[in-house]
């Protein structure tokens, strides 16, 4: 199977067709000596009204104005409208943190409650932000969603139909190694351990290599990187092992590659 992603496909405009806001933080706020107020979200959150930025990149958050007689809680006169409100739906104790944290209609404004996408092009399971790339699906195949580390041919030893079983986890495992924060991880595991900073931990007295993650990686980086975790295939396989009618665990594996000088390649710089 042929992941050469160096062909004439046209490149997107961007590395996905939606991206995560950044989470709403509450106002930094100091007492009259100037140390920092330590305040509690449970016990703060009905104060506040959130608001998504027009660009979609982040929550911004101010305090509220109970008394303001438009009902829009503006504390000043160039205050945004009251938006989202912060908090659980209603004071039930048993929420999930992150609805007690959020709420729903933050979580709905940030895109993970409603899927606006239509409905002839909704599917089952997870979409990876990258899974829809020219270079990362050319065809559009929904066969194809799975990583190409997780495809069939890379497991040894299990049957089509336990595959199958496996194909909505893989899907999981697929957006995340599709998401760009992770692919920043990978490129950063890439670079020549030689070229890294070094500390020496005060517990071991051992010399630690200092690994510098990208906050963000251009194109060409995202689709190489991506190639990268593509040529794991040559070396990676996958197997299930484990006493019958017993939790079985899943094994990934490595081998050694040598070059035609019979020096071992370093599997960081495939």
């Amino acid at each position: 199977m042929d992941f050469d992603i160096s062909g004439n496909q046209p490149e997107p405009d961007r590395p996905r067709a939606y991206h995560v806001p950044l989470p709403p933080q509450l106002p930094f706020k100091t007492d009259v000596h100037g140390n920092p107020i330590i305040e509690h979200w449970a016990d703060v959150n009905e104060n506040y009204t959130v608001r998504l930025l027009d660009d979609r990149s982040a929550f911004e958050v101010r305090e509220l104005n109970e008394n303001d007689p438009t009902g829009m809680g503006r504390r000043f006169e160039g205050d945004w409208p009251k938006m989202y409100p912060m908090g659980p739906p209603s004071q039930q104790p048993d929420y999930h943190p992150i609805l007690e944290k959020f709420g729903l209609k933050i979580l709905n404004a940030a895109g993970f409650i409603n899927n606006l996408q239509p409905l002839e092009d909704m599917g089952i399971g997870p979409f990876g932000q990258l899974h829809c790339f020219d270079w990362r699906n050319p065809t559009a195949d929904p066969k194809q969603r799975i990583h190409p580390v997780f495809r069939f041919d890379m497991w040894h030893g299990i049957a089509q139909e336990d595959y199958d079983l496996l194909y909505h986890s893989l899907l999981l495992a697929s957006a995340v190694l599709d998401d760009p924060i992770v692919l920043c991880y990978f490129h950063a595991m890439r670079q020549p351990v030689a070229s890294m900073d070094t500390v020496i931990d005060p517990d071991t007295y051992l010399t630690c290599r200092i690994v510098d993650i990208p906050t963000n990686l251009t194109l060409d980086q995202q689709a190489e990187t991506y190639q990268a975790m593509c040529d794991m295939r040559r070396w990676t396989s996958w197997s299930i092992n484990g006493p019958a009618n017993d939790d079985q665990t899943i094994l990934g594996k490595t081998q050694i590659l040598f070059d035609a000088n019979g020096q071992s390649i370093d599997a960081s710089r495939p």
